[in-house]
């Protein structure tokens, strides 16, 4: 699952790129968007179990509630960025973004969720309290 998002994220970033250098604006708005969409998605996923929740996905969690906030208050706020557009700043906040995600993906990569096998056999496991 770590895999799965840190992918999905890598392609959610490299598209904005793109988009952004294509148009020669900060593409503020839609970001605002999509980061929150992104919030909504994977707290969907951890509240029908799709993403068993754990100490894995705090860190990603906290980072994607972060992001989604500050788009939530743009998009309230009506501030899209005054920033004038540059293409090295934004490949270098798109880069920045990226390992952001890494590091706080990187829990559910090393750490995968797993099932517990099912038990076979006719050995009987004893336990001693002392």
């Amino acid at each position: 699952m770590g895999y799965f998002i840190l992918i999905v994220a890598l392609i959610i970033e490299v598209a904005f790129t793109f988009y952004a250098v294509r148009t020669g604006k900060n593409q503020n708005k839609v970001r605002s968007v999509v980061r929150i969409t992104a919030w909504a998605l994977f707290t969907g996923g951890i509240l029908t179990s799709i993403i068993e929740w754990s100490f894995r996905w705090y860190s990603l969690f906290a980072l994607l509630s972060i992001l989604a906030a500050i788009g939530a208050i743009r998009l309230w706020r009506k501030n899209y960025g005054q920033k004038p557009y540059s293409t090295g700043r934004t490949a270098l906040k798109e880069i920045a973004l990226f390992m952001m995600f890494l590091i706080a993906a990187l829990p559910g990569i090393l750490f995968p969720q797993y099932e517990v096998p099912e038990v076979t056999g006719d050995f009987e496991v004893l336990t001693e309290s002392y």
